[in-house]
């Protein structure tokens, strides 16, 4: 069905015909109301319900013929076609009518973990600027009157909703000036929310606007005092405080210095726990102690917490609501962080119970500004997560859908999708059962030949044989998928699977993978010598004895890391003892049943576990198969009998991991768009697939790990993105300010990451994947991203000419500098040149993005002229493209005599 017409409700009421233009005349008043009602209900409404709600002060006969008068002028006006109706009920037939309100009610009903269309949504935000049927009123309508309010305030928040959405959105893109638009919008909106005020403030400072800034906060500050007699929150006051010192220090300090500044402030993707008090039950040594500590917690709840979250590999900030904050991932990233944050937040939950004292805790995956002080500059992580946190039971951990990685190996309960006050974008929260473990079958795609390698080695270690088998491949390529499929298999033939995995933040923690491994096996949450005492009959019941100090010194607990004279002199005999009592664990499990052992990120194995496997390998116990996955080669120390190395899925296998992982229905264009986009990798693929092709929080999280492992070989990286995915290493020096030689060993550490790839013979280096590219990218802020794109241009300018990029490359960096007049010059340069090789559509394109950057340029002679040079420029392309004498006007033409002066349309025509 033709969409008719279309109902403008924003503002002042208009019906206009989609085809012709016209609008229509609809009398003010009831006629108005009963189109509008009907419109935005969506369903026929009985009619005796209509004429009591439009026509409550007249007789029921009255209101029925008042109501068919009405509908009768609008039938006459709209034609039959829009409406369908019987005796009973009326209505709006379906397809035929769009509704701006309607409109935004679909951008913001979306699912939030789809991608985000910023220019959809902008067009209808930019369409929504008035309230909803500004100034209407019917008298002695009282039912209506309600209706129409309730309307009002649903849309309003459904329009501020969508805005924060652009606002973060175009942050994050690196459009600081329109996120700065959408803010502003936000405070008019909504002029008494704090939130508001802060975010538009936060952008201002971020884009070195403190005098704006505080003039906003001042203005917020003077309108809360006269309008409804408070004052604003102590948050908004501290980022008052804030933009005064930047702005003072930006005062004190050189140019140099300011660039300095900026780059030590980066995007990065941080796991925060939260965790505060929830009630106290029981009994409990230290509950006068608890009760007495009432501007916080006593000592020997926040040492526990900063020891366990220490342990994990965390670090503890001090939380502004009073509760109690750790980070991980900052300020060194690690793969796994939010795992390992659930972990936490697990044993602190049985600690603190065994304690007698209940608390609650949330978990929040994002994307934050970071410096080297801060790991949340602004504070948004720390918020979501306490909010999170307020949805949890006591008792209970509850992280938000971000989380995937986690979901593999915890049982997630769902609690539905929740949307906190000042965030634009709902969270899909899991309530995460301690103790528990969901299994997954995992299925391969894709890897037939290494499958039935593997089902090979699995078939002859059933049959009795002791083998080891390796799996070499980059991050992502499927390893822990392949290792996890044949344990799976394993399984289902009666062998026992112990998986042991390695952690990179904790590689030099003895036997990290064994401990975590014992734990999850006999489903223990407890921690120092109740671990010990629950620990030591569970071994017993399989055969096997370890007595206190043995189990002590593997779980490092004070009682038993005696430091006197006598306990070092027995401490390599007590290691020896524990290695021998862990490898008779393994060997008695082997003799009940084959034994498979997964060792899975081995690159990132400690010592004393590795010691473990080496002796396990040589005692070639029958029916054993120890299986090792590695990014690196193995060494001689665990050097497998056989090994593989995995390569980038098939183009045809990669698809039809796609089709599997996304939701039905989706689009074979887009799963396409993905397949290329993510060149083989099975992990970037799924991931993919799951966000419908944004890029998630766990992808930039992996990476960003990666990246941190190498030191200053991470700011190479970034200079080497801003450059593209594609370049040469004397330009990233160049821009990183350091010598070619030096510049050299840090871009080969990167390519041993394997986050680069070496061309040979061609003297440039490429990014492997696109989206570790983006992904680097992205970590940095908008300040530091404008600077190293300017520098990049004008460097580019500076290459002979033989090895020079083409002149819109160059543009694009001044682009994303916003440095408009060189990037309009530039446009202008690559329109005419296509132009003049007859690529019409491509000149086009090239010389309107030049008038949209000449747009951007102060008024005045400079701005006109460059206009003018580039409106002529586009003659040219139009006439060749649309000839003379073109029945329609095209869309360039279009624009063009909207752009251009009147002389020049004489001309053009």
């Amino acid at each position: 069905m033709p969409v008719l017409f279309h109902l403008k409700t924003f503002g002042s009421f208009a019906l206009t015909e989609t085809t012709t233009g016209t609008q229509l005349p609809i009398p003010t008043g009831k006629a108005q109301a009963l189109l509008t009602y009907l419109a935005l209900n969506q369903e026929p409404v009985m009619r005796e319900w209509l004429a009591n709600f439009l026509w409550p002060e007249l007789q029921a006969d009255a209101g029925r013929f008042n109501l068919r008068h009405t509908f009768f002028h609008l039938r006459r006006l709209c034609g039959d076609a829009l409406f369908h109706q019987n005796r009973q009920q009326i209505g709006i037939v379906c397809g035929c009518l769009t509704v701006d309100a309607l409109m935004l009610l679909a951008m913001t009903r979306s699912d939030m973990n789809d991608a985000v269309d910023v220019t959809a949504c902008e067009t209808v935000a930019e369409a929504c600027q008035e309230s909803f049927l500004t100034g209407f009123w019917l008298p002695d309508c009282d039912d209506f009157e309600v209706w129409l309010d309730h309307t009002r305030q649903s849309l309003l928040r459904q329009l501020v909703s969508l805005l924060e959405t652009l606002a973060e959105q175009r942050v994050i893109d690196g459009h600081l000036e329109l996120g700065i638009h959408h803010a502003r919008r936000l405070t008019h909106l909504m002029p008494h929310d704090d939130c508001a005020c802060r975010r538009l403030m936060r952008y201002l400072i971020d884009a070195r606007r403190t005098t704006a800034a505080l003039a906003e906060f001042e203005h917020f500050a003077a309108r809360l005092t006269q309008e409804i007699g408070t004052q604003p929150e102590q948050e908004t006051v501290r980022l008052s405080h804030m933009a005064r010192l930047s702005a003072a220090t930006s005062q004190a300090i050189t140019s140099t210095n300011v660039k300095q500044i900026t780059q030590e402030r980066e995007w990065r993707i941080t796991t925060a726990l939260y965790c505060e008090r929830a009630e106290i039950y029981g009994r409990a040594d230290n509950l006068s102690e608890y009760d007495d500590a009432e501007d916080g917690y006593p000592e020997s709840i926040t040492t526990r917490f900063q020891l366990v979250v220490a342990e994990h590999g965390g670090r503890v900030i001090a939380a502004p609501s009073g509760g109690l904050l750790a980070y991980f991932g900052y300020p060194v990233a690690f793969e796994g962080a939010p795992t390992t944050a659930i972990i936490a937040g697990l044993v602190l939950l049985a600690e603190f119970a065994g304690r007698g004292l209940r608390f609650r805790f949330g978990a929040h995956l994002g994307r934050t500004l970071c410096d080297q002080q801060r790991p949340d500059i602004s504070g948004e992580m720390a918020r979501v997560a306490q909010r999170i946190c307020l949805v949890a039971e006591s008792g209970q951990l509850v992280v938000n859908t971000s989380l995937r990685e986690a979901q593999n190996r915890f049982h997630m309960v769902p609690l539905g999708s929740h949307v906190f006050r000042g965030l634009s974008r709902s969270f899909q929260l899991y309530r995460v059962e301690r103790g528990a473990s969901a299994r997954q079958i995992f299925k391969v795609i894709g890897r037939e030949e290494e499958q039935r390698l593997l089902k090979a080695t699995l078939k002859q270690t059933l049959s009795g044989d002791s083998v080891c088998f390796g799996v070499r491949g980059e991050a992502g390529i499927g390893k822990t998928t392949l290792a996890n499929a044949l344990g799976d298999t394993a399984r289902q033939a009666g062998a026992f699977v112990i998986k042991l995995h390695c952690v990179s933040n904790l590689c030099n923690t003895p036997l990290y993978p064994v401990k975590v491994w014992l734990r999850e096996y006999f489903g223990l949450t407890q921690t120092g010598t109740a671990l010990i005492e629950r620990l030591m009959p569970a071994l017993a019941d399989v055969g096997c004895s370890m007595n206190a100090a043995e189990l002590g010194l593997l779980f490092a607990l004070p009682n038993y890391d005696d430091t006197s004279d006598s306990a070092q002199s027995a401490q390599t005999a007590r290691r020896e003892e524990l290695l021998s009592s862990l490898l008779h664990l393994l060997i008695l499990l082997a003799t009940m049943t084959p034994l498979m052992i997964i060792v899975d990120d081995m690159h990132w194995i400690d010592p004393s576990t590795l010691e473990l496997i080496r002796r396990m390998r040589q005692a070639r116990h029958q029916s054993t198969l120890l299986l090792l996955t590695s990014r690196n080669a193995f060494d001689a120390t665990a050097n497998p009998d056989h090994c593989m190395t995995l390569g980038p899925l098939a183009p045809d296998a990669a698809s039809e991991l796609a089709q599997i992982t996304a939701k039905s229905g989706t689009n074979l264009q887009r799963i396409a768009e993905w397949v290329e986009k993510a060149e083989g990798s099975p992990f970037f693929l799924r991931e993919l697939a799951h966000s419908e092709g944004t890029i998630p929080a766990n992808v930039h999280a992996a990476l960003q790990a990666r990246l941190d492992q190498l030191g200053p070989a991470r700011r190479v990286a970034q200079m080497a993105a801003v450059l593209g995915r594609k370049f040469r290493p004397a330009d990233v020096a160049t821009l990183c300010r350091i010598t070619q030689d030096h510049c050299a060993l840090e871009l080969q550490k990167l390519v041993d990451a394997s986050i680069l790839t070496d061309t040979t013979g061609t003297n440039t280096l490429v990014f492997r994947h696109a989206l570790m590219q983006e992904a680097v990218y992205r970590s940095l802020v908008t300040a530091d991203r404008q600077q190293s794109h300017l520098a990049a241009a004008q460097l580019l300018e500076k290459t002979p000419q033989q090895y020079r990029l083409r002149p819109e490359q160059i543009a694009y960096h001044y682009q994303q500098a916003a440095a408009w007049d060189p990037a309009a010059q530039w446009l202008l340069q690559a329109g005419t040149r296509y132009a003049q090789l007859g690529a019409n559509r491509e000149a086009l394109t090239h010389l309107t993005a030049g008038i949209e950057a000449a747009e951007n340029l102060p008024h005045g002679d400079k701005r006109h002229n460059l206009s003018v040079q580039l409106q002529l420029a586009c003659i040219v392309p139009l006439v060749a493209l649309h000839g003379y004498d073109a029945p329609e006007p095209h869309e360039a033409v279009a624009d063009l005599h909207r752009l251009a002066p009147q002389s020049l349309r004489r001309a053009s025509s």
